[in-house]
């Protein structure tokens, strides 16, 4: 018999060679939230996340689940395994039991990133490695319209990492929306599922429209693989947050 919970995270990506635990690569969240299990519980555990994030990609609310051998108080396995992860750039913020049939990545309803940017003239010591300062004025009718046009169902072949292993390149992105602060414009996306890379260049290709890089007619091109072998810029991933995972029937 295991025992199931689900767990809200967060991490500073920049620590980070991102989610998913590589042979080669520095050490990942996932390889040090498993090792904070293990030194807490002695069980050996693998913890399966909602989004694999790539290197440098933050989380405000990524969640993850995780199957022990034994049954453990959520104070236990917050406080516990947040002992063993302290400074290192990832915290358990929640923990609930689930049921077995919860799957942190495929009952997920859709994800919500956030893109963070920075224009004003002159780059921001505080939010240089949290927010992409871009230096060219950005023109907040034609993101507007970059971000209208993303929305709905479209072939994003042409935003996705080479080494993206999805068969169906077709997504639905149901909602991108553009909030303008004094310092900061933050675009959120959102969708059910993303392809590898697609939140970061579709950032890319908006801001590239809205900075008067690419004309309209390139845009759209973008969103039509077959006619278009030329793909968009790849924003950094440092000015990219997992915020939050939404579920029909749970909440954090």
């Amino acid at each position: 018999m295991s025992f199931r919970y689900a767990l809200k995270i967060e991490y500073d990506g920049k620590k980070f060679s991102g989610w998913q635990s590589q042979t080669l690569s520095p050490v990942s969240v996932q390889k040090r939230l498993e090792q904070a299990f293990l030194d807490l519980t002695q069980e050996v555990v693998h913890i399966y996340a909602a989004g694999r994030t790539d290197s440098g990609v933050h989380a405000e609310g990524q969640v993850a689940h995780v199957d022990f051998q034994r049954a453990y108080s959520i104070d236990r396995l917050c406080k516990g395994a947040n002992y063993y992860l302290k400074n290192s750039g990832v915290q358990i913020l929640n923990a609930q039991s689930v049921d077995k049939d919860f799957h942190a990545r495929f009952s997920a309803k859709y994800r919500i990133y956030r893109y963070m940017l920075i224009t004003r003239p002159h780059v921001s010591p505080l939010w240089g490695d949290r927010a992409w300062w871009v230096r060219k004025s950005v023109d907040r009718a034609r993101l507007l319209d970059a971000a209208e046009l993303l929305k709905g169902t479209w072939d994003f072949s042409n935003f996705r990492n080479s080494a993206c292993q999805a068969t169906n390149t077709l997504r639905t992105l149901d909602q991108v929306g553009v909030k303008d602060s004094d310092l900061f414009l933050c675009i959120r996306f959102y969708a059910k599922s993303f392809l590898h890379r697609q939140v970061r260049m579709m950032m890319g290709a908006m801001i590239q429209f809205a900075t008067q890089e690419i004309t309209l007619k390139e845009f759209l091109e973008y969103l039509s693989p077959k006619q278009f072998i030329k793909k968009p810029f790849t924003a950094p991933a440092h000015g990219l947050y997992l915020e939050n995972i939404v579920y029909n029937d749970f909440v954090f």
